[in-house]
């Protein structure tokens, strides 16, 4: 057969005769997924596809199809993610498609520049499409590009928020207890704030409605929100969410609409993850042509913390009527092609065990959806769905660390990384997954929990913010300025420089010990400039903090822990920490004073600074940052929140802590404070309660857990009718026989004990 010479001219037909096949010599896709490849686009295509059903082998094609069979040009094809991670495997299954194509005949393939595909996450492509196309709001405007960031600039331009002792407004919104007898410390007060910032920007929350409701509490939330913005604009700055709401004005400028009508086309992963302002812009960039695609799974939304509103997806028809005047075509992709028949069955019957999942006025569920259907080809009459379940988490533990070591000595996984521990919180605490993570490390076996928010502790980092200290602040600041820190952090300090005596006690080091010594003393005897107080070399450079930073890098041990790859991770965090701190304090200059027993030393509030925002980021719990290309850790058992886990698959997948129940959180609260001032468009006109709610999103946890498993899932933990809460909510006790409280009550759940 003969090759079209130009994308764009080939049939379906001969589309289908290129891709790979299977053994048996049949398409790689399933017929729904064929389907979506068939659909003509004058409708928006809505597709619902659940786990393990090649959703991502789905857009891959589709995509591909789009390009040679439809003959959209790369540049005007957009293809948004949730993360990075998610972009570059895309991106990489991309390249690897095309290429398969081209070594089968396919010359047109060959002429498909996939560099010009508009692929990444929506904050990607919206700061792309604005620098390309010089939008004035956006010029020469750098972003906070984390949440400790963002925290660092609330912090600086001295939000209102930061002096509000005021009990009842913090209560208001339920970041504090209506028992607590104190505000939040700065810290918190600095997250808290950022969290009410961004919920208000992702739902279009309308100052002018905040304040006429006269309400004394939105009042000054409206106030904080308007000087927040101010001062965002005066640093030439933005957040995350902000950077969403210039593109959304951009895409509604007579520029923007040009911009749209040249044609394009939108695919949208992972949409059950949108939050309301995403969408208005998913819509805008649809244009009037409505040539969109959404793919995700209600079942799968667990990003209800940051803003993302499922009522997206599940309600999807409803927003194009409202935007588009049209109808989209749904689809499900309902097979299975990742898991043991059991665990199959096992999910079906989980999510649809729960009534909490059904409702006769609000869609929880997208309408219709039908079942899973197993298609993995995995055969074998073993318990693939088992628990382990006892009096305490101790207990269960060593069944759990006995049943790892028991497959890998059995060969029956190739390699440890194929075992994932998954719970809602992987801190080692003795009430967490302490217990479980010790039990395994004592069979011999390494455990990889890069979201343990322990490595603010590790020993080499905690001896590296030593050795900072002792140069900054030799004796130790002011009592003052040491009571106003926040809690814990005095403490960490002291630990800190501590950790760097020892370290060097040794005599192992002895040039680190002479850089730390020297420092001191340049300081000492620095003389001080009034009209520019900063330190400065020898030369008149003026020392900043990161090159104290780059100076304690160059010297061992902390040189050889760059190469270390888990080392090397953790200075790579504090340093893009160190980065942005020095951005909005002073640009990392060190302020001198004179120092009452003779000479020169630091300031005390450039101290003080260092240690109340710096050193309390590090503090609070300083994660092992996780590779933006490998999530897993060979050789390792690998624990992760079951956040964490999404999109990703195991062999063996062990559930803990089954006991957790769902709770009612700030952010429901935030949902219904900001739901009437809200000016998005297609907001629900009715909303489930906060108790509901809370129980749906632990429900599509625990579903998304157990559809990680391929071979064997396993659920562990403590089950005890007087000491711990029931399995019940995460194990659907609605297909079962009633309330969830011992071990023979999971006799009838399908699960085999072990």
């Amino acid at each position: 057969m003969t090759s079209p010479a130009l994308p764009g001219t080939l049939s379906l037909t001969d589309f289908y005769a290129f891709m790979p096949r299977l053994p048996d010599g049949s398409l790689s896709l399933s017929s729904d997924q064929q389907q979506a490849l068939e659909h003509d686009f004058a409708l928006p295509l809505w597709v619902i596809a659940g786990p393990g059903t090649g959703k991502t082998h789905t857009l891959v094609w589709l995509v591909l199809k789009r390009l040679l069979v439809d003959g959209v040009p790369p540049q005007r094809l957009m293809l948004t993610t949730f993360t990075r991670k998610a972009a570059t495997e895309l991106r990489t299954r991309l390249i690897q498609a095309r290429q398969a194509m081209v070594d089968a005949g396919l010359k047109a393939a060959e002429g498909i520049d996939l560099s010009q595909l508009m692929l990444g996450t929506l904050h990607e492509l919206a700061s792309e499409v604005l620098q390309r196309e010089r939008y004035h709001e956006t010029l020469r405007v750098r972003l906070l590009g984390d949440e400790l960031t963002q925290q660092f600039f609330v912090r600086r331009s001295r939000n209102p928020l930061m002096d509000c002792d005021d009990l009842t407004f913090w209560q208001r919104f339920k970041f504090i207890k209506g028992a607590d007898v104190f505000p939040p410390n700065k810290a918190k007060r600095a997250e808290y704030a950022c969290k009410l910032f961004n919920r208000m920007t992702e739902n279009s929350v309308d100052l002018s409605l905040l304040r006429s409701s006269g309400e004394p509490h939105l009042v000054v939330l409206a106030d904080a929100y308007d000087a927040y913005l101010t001062n965002l604009h005066k640093g030439h700055r933005s957040d995350q969410g902000l950077l969403q709401r210039h593109f959304l004005d951009y895409l509604k400028s007579p520029a923007g609409q040009g911009w749209v009508d040249q044609g394009l086309t939108l695919l949208v992963d992972e949409y059950q993850d949108t939050n309301p302002i995403q969408e208005e812009i998913y819509f805008h960039l649809a244009g009037t042509r409505g040539d969109l695609t959404v793919v995700g799974d209600d079942d799968q939304s667990l990003y209800r913390f940051r803003g993302a509103t499922v009522e997206a997806l599940t309600s999807f028809d409803l927003a194009c009527r409202h935007f588009l005047g049209r109808q989209p075509v749904p689809l499900y992709l309902t097979e299975n092609r990742r898991s043991h028949p059991q665990i199959v069955d096992w999910v079906n019957a989980y999510i649809g065990g729960h009534p909490e999942m059904v409702d006769p006025v609000v869609r929880v569920r997208a309408p219709g959806k039908p079942l899973l259907v197993a298609k993995s080809g995995m055969t074998g009459t073993y318990p693939a769905v088992a628990a382990i379940a006892e009096g305490a988490n101790p207990q269960a533990a060593q069944k759990v660390a006995a049943l790892v070591a028991g497959l890998i000595q059995d060969g029956l996984v190739s390699d440890p990384s194929q075992i994932a521990l998954l719970t809602f919180s992987t801190r080692e605490t003795t009430h967490g997954v302490g217990p479980y993570v010790d039990a395994i490390r004592a069979q011999g076996l390494s455990v990889y929990n890069p979201r343990s928010r322990r490595a603010h502790v590790d020993a080499r980092l905690l001896a590296l913010v030593g050795a900072f200290s002792l140069i900054l602040d030799p004796d130790y600041a002011e009592a003052n300025l040491v009571a106003g820190l926040p809690r814990g952090v005095p403490k960490y300090i002291q630990d800190a420089r501590a950790a760097f005596v020892q370290l060097i006690d040794g005599g192992l080091y002895p040039e680190l010990e002479s850089y730390v010594i020297d420092s001191r003393s340049a300081i000492a005897a620095a003389t001080i400039d009034p009209a520019n107080p900063f330190l400065k070399r020898k030369g008149g450079q003026q020392v900043i903090l990161s090159m104290l930073l780059f100076k304690l890098l160059s010297q061992e041990p902390f040189a050889s822990d760059l190469r270390d790859a888990e080392g090397g991770e953790r200075i790579k965090a504090l340093n893009l920490i160190m980065a942005e701190y020095e951005a909005l304090f002073s640009d990392g200059r060190i302020k001198l004073a004179s120092d009452p027993g003779g000479g020169s030393r630091v300031d005390g509030w450039t101290v003080y600074n260092f240690y109340s925002v710096f050193v309390e980021g590090i503090h609070d719990g300083l994660n092992d940052p996780e590779d933006s290309e490998m999530t897993l850790q060979p050789g390792a058992v690998n624990v992760m929140t079951i956040h964490q886990s999404k999109g990703l698959e195991f062999e063996v997948v062990i559930v803990l802590r089954p006991d957790k129940q769902p709770f009612v959180s700030d952010t429901h609260e935030l949902e219904d404070q900001f739901h009437t001032f809200s000016a998005h468009p297609t907001k629900p006109t009715h909303r489930r309660s906060q108790e509901e709610r809370a129980a749906e999103d632990a429900i599509r946890l625990f579903f998304v857990a157990y559809s990680r498993a391929k071979r064997l899932l396993v659920v562990a933990g403590q089950l005890h009718p007087k000491c711990a809460p029931s399995w019940d909510r995460v194990m659907g006790a609605a297909f079962g026989s009633g309330k969830i409280s011992k071990r023979a009550d999971l006799a009838g759940l399908g699960a085999h004990l072990l």
